[in-house]
């Protein structure tokens, strides 16, 4: 298995068969190319919107209206959606990323005193601004400057990308520096 492996991996072939080519010179008069991303965003739109679950070679039509919409302008279109054949684990790690896209779901790093009651305040911050928290990882080893302090990294899942402005605002304004992961 090569270290990327394709979503599409339906329609990622190296050559096109001699069958297709011939059918693909007569009737096709142009060829899309979509970003691995833009097949995941189109993978979870489906699902999410029309409750519908394509793997990636039957999400890419979707993928290609969504990313060239220039090509589609103007002209009635359909898309064959297609292939239910794809792995939990991947099509979990696919929602997951597209909510990181939208800035549905983020990493905060916090370096914070390390002192009772920082923890809870740095969570009271992110349940008033709507957030959940799906993980925590609280350091007072790896990344801190000071043995009096520790990094908090949480992942948090928000349902407006707006609430994550309102969270750091409000950890900075308990004297905390506060980052976004990359």
């Amino acid at each position: 298995m090569r270290a990327s492996a394709p979503i599409a991996e339906g329609i990622a072939v190296a050559t096109a068969g001699r069958l297709t080519t011939a059918i693909a010179r007569r009737l096709v008069d142009d060829i899309l190319i979509v970003e691995e991303e833009a097949i995941e965003d189109a993978i979870a739109m489906l699902l999410e919107i029309e409750k519908s679950l394509c793997e990636g070679a039957g999400a890419a039509g979707l993928a290609a209206m969504i990313a060239h919409p220039h090509a589609f302008r103007d002209r009635r279109t359909g898309i064959v959606l297609s292939g239910g054949n794809i792995d939990m684990s991947v099509l979990s790690a696919v929602l997951q990323r597209a909510q990181v896209r939208r800035g549905l779901m983020f990493r905060l790093i916090v370096n914070t005193p390390d002192m009772m009651g920082a923890l809870a305040r740095i969570a009271d911050v992110i349940a008033r601004a709507g957030g959940n928290i799906r993980q925590v990882v609280h350091d007072r080893v790896f990344d801190n400057a000071s043995a009096k302090a520790a990094s908090v990294s949480l992942d948090v899942e928000v349902q407006d990308a707006g609430a994550q402005a309102v969270m750091i605002r409000g950890i900075t304004a308990l004297g905390m520096d506060v980052r976004v992961a990359p």
